[in-house]
């Protein structure tokens, strides 16, 4: 069977580079981007079974970012996860409007990166 392939959007390089190792030593397939233009055309190419997207990131957001998947039939089956490091009712409000656009999951920064291998294996058996 096919490694699931997951894209990592992220401004912060150093998270990444740990969720990258963490994922890929539990047999999933990452590609990653720091930002939220780069991480669009990544996606565009990848196709990824999973999305996972900081929210506050450059150039496009998160939140811009989640919006134009939404507009591309091809990607109608990816997942799409939200991780932010916002805290106090940010963080509140974050969540609730990725739950009110349909995201798969959530996840408040910071977490070990166990909890995202975890967070994608759910999303992926529809758990």
């Amino acid at each position: 069977m096919k490694s699931p392939k997951v894209v990592l959007v992220d401004d912060e390089v150093e998270v990444c580079e740990i969720l990258n190792i963490s994922l890929t030593a539990r047999g999933y397939d990452v590609a990653m981007a720091h930002n939220g233009e780069d991480g669009l055309k990544l996606i565009e190419r990848v196709k990824p079974a999973v999305a996972v997207l900081d929210i506050q990131m450059p150039r496009v957001n998160g939140y811009e970012l989640i919006i134009q998947l939404h507009k591309m039939p091809a990607l109608s089956g990816m997942k799409i996860i939200v991780m932010t490091s916002l805290a106090g009712n940010g963080a509140t409000s974050d969540k609730n409007w990725a739950e009110n656009i349909g995201v798969d999951a959530f996840l408040p920064k910071p977490f070990p990166p166990s909890d995202l291998a975890d967070c994608i294996s759910r999303v992926l058996s529809g758990d």
